[in-house]
C-alpha cells in the first residue's frame, strides 16, 4: 500500500512538473509573438505609482490573460487539492488509530508485560503499514502467544474513493483482534458468533465455518446474532449470560467472534472483528469491556472439555478434511511439475532449432535409443 501511495504522489508530481514546463513553454513562445503579448500584457510606464494599492490577484487579472492558461491552472489546482486531501486524510487516520490505542492501552498494560512494536521501553506503539492501515501488538500473557490488533480505517487519503466509490460501496472503520492461544493440546472446535446482518456473508467467505459448522439455535441471542458451531456443547460453554449480555449491549461494535483450531499459527486462535462507531471520540471507552471479554474468553476456552462422542466426531471430520487437503496439495504439485516439464521441453526445442542439422539428428537418434531401451525394459518386467 505504501508503494501505491508513493507512486500516486510521483505521478502527480510529474504531472505538476509537466504543467509548469508547459506554462513556461507557452511563455517563451508568447515572447516571440510580440504583438499578441503587448495586447494581453501591456504594462504602463508609471506602474509603480498606479499599482501601489493593488493586490497580487488584481495585478494578475490586470496584466495576465488567465484564459490563456485556464486548463493548466485547473490541473494544478486539482493536483493541489488531491495532495492536500492525501496528507489531511493520512493524518486523520493516524490520529484515530493513535487515539484508539491511547484509550485502550490500559487494558493491555494490565494483562500483558509488553505492548508496542519494539521491545524497547518507550518505543512506538503503532506500526503504520499504509495511510489507512495500522497494527498494534501486545505480548507476555498466560494462555496466549500474543495479541494483535489490525486497525483498518477508511481511505480518507484517497479523494477518488471518498468522493465517488464510498457512495457506492461505503467503507467502515474496522479493528480486527487476533489472539493465538498457548495451549499444550489441541481442542477440535470451530465456533463463531456473527451479527445477524452479516451472517450469510461471513459464513460464505469463511472456509472454517463452511467446512465444519452449521447454525446453532440460541434463543438467548434474540435474533441479534447467529451462532455457528459443530455441536451445541461449545455454544453452551461459551455463551454464558455475561457474554450474551455484552454481545447485546455492544451489537453496533461487535461484528464477529471466531474460535478455530484450523489456524496455522497456533493450535487454537481467537479472532474478533469490531467496528468503530461514527462518534468514536465519545464511545471510545466502550471498547474496554469488549477487550476484557475477549481476554476472559482466552482463559475460558483453554478449559473447554468436549464429550467423548462430540470429540470423536470432530476428530473424524478433521481427518477426512486433512485427507482431502493432502490430495489437493498432491494434485497441485503434480500440475506444477507438469508445467515445469513443458516449459523445459519448450526451451529445449527452441535450443535445438538453433543447432546445426547434424547435431539435431544425433540428439534425435539418442532419444530414440532411450525410448527403445525403456520399451524393452517394460517388456522384460512383464515377462518376468
Amino acid at each position: 500500500m505504501r508503494r501505491i501511495q508513493i507512486s500516486k504522489i510521483l505521478i502527480i508530481s510529474l504531472l505538476l512538473s509537466g504543467c509548469i514546463e508547459l506554462v513556461l513553454t507557452k511563455d517563451s513562445h508568447g515572447a516571440s509573438q510580440e504583438q499578441h503579448a503587448e495586447s494581453t500584457m501591456r504594462i504602463p510606464q508609471s506602474s509603480g505609482q498606479s499599482n501601489a494599492g493593488l493586490s497580487f490577484s488584481e495585478l494578475l487579472s490586470k496584466y495576465l490573460d488567465l484564459n490563456k492558461y485556464f486548463y493548466e491552472l485547473l490541473l494544478v489546482l486539482l493536483i493541489m487539492i488531491y495532495l492536500l486531501n492525501y496528507f489531511t486524510g493520512k493524518n486523520a487516520n493516524a490520529k484515530i488509530a493513535a487515539y484508539w490505542v491511547q484509550e485502550n492501552k490500559e487494558v493491555f498494560e494490565q494483562d500483558f508485560t509488553h505492548i508496542g512494536v519494539t521491545s524497547l521501553a518507550g518505543g512506538a506503539l503503532l506500526d503504520q503499514e499504509s495511510a489507512n492501515s495500522f497494527k498494534f501488538y501486545a505480548t507476555g500473557r498466560v494462555n496466549c502467544m500474543y495479541a494483535m490488533a489490525t486497525i483498518e480505517l477508511k481511505r480518507r487519503q484517497d479523494l477518488l474513493t471518498m468522493m465517488i466509490f464510498n457512495f457506492i460501496w461505503p467503507e467502515k472503520d474496522r479493528i480486527s483482534i487476533e489472539i493465538p492461544l498457548d495451549i499444550k493440546y489441541s481442542i477440535p472446535v470451530v465456533f463463531a458468533i456473527v451479527r445477524a446482518k452479516e451472517s450469510k456473508t461471513v459464513y460464505s467467505n469463511n472456509s472454517d465455518l463452511k467446512a465444519f459448522c452449521k447454525k446453532v439455535m440460541r434463543d438467548e441471542l434474540e435474533g441479534k446474532y447467529v451462532a455457528f458451531g459443530e455441536n451445541v456443547e461449545a455454544a453452551e460453554y461459551i455463551l454464558t449470560p455475561p457474554i450474551v449480555a455484552l454481545l447485546k449491549k455492544y451489537e453496533k461494535i461487535i461484528q464477529m467472534i471466531l474460535l478455530t483450531d484450523q489456524s496455522r499459527s497456533a493450535k487454537m486462535t481467537l479472532k474478533a472483528d469490531l467496528l468503530l462507531p461514527h462518534n468514536f471520540s465519545v464511545e471510545s471507552k466502550e471498547f474496554k469491556p469488549i477487550l476484557k471479554m475477549l481476554l476472559y474468553l482466552v482463559d475460558s476456552i483453554t478449559n473447554i472439555k468436549l464429550s467423548a462422542p462430540a470429540r470423536a466426531k470432530a476428530e473424524k471430520e478433521r481427518a477426512v478434511l486433512d485427507q482431502m487437503r493432502a490430495k489437493e496439495d498432491a494434485e497441485k504439485r503434480n500440475e506444477e511439475t507438469q508445467k515445469k516439464k513443458l516449459e523445459e521441453k519448450k526451451k529445449e526445442d527452441e535450443r535445438r532449432k538453433n543447432l546445426p542439422k547434424e547435431k539435431q539428428s544425433k540428439l534425435e537418434e539418442k532419444e530414440r535409443q532411450k525410448e527403445m531401451k525403456k520399451k524393452m525394459s517394460r517388456k522384460l518386467v512383464k515377462i518376468g
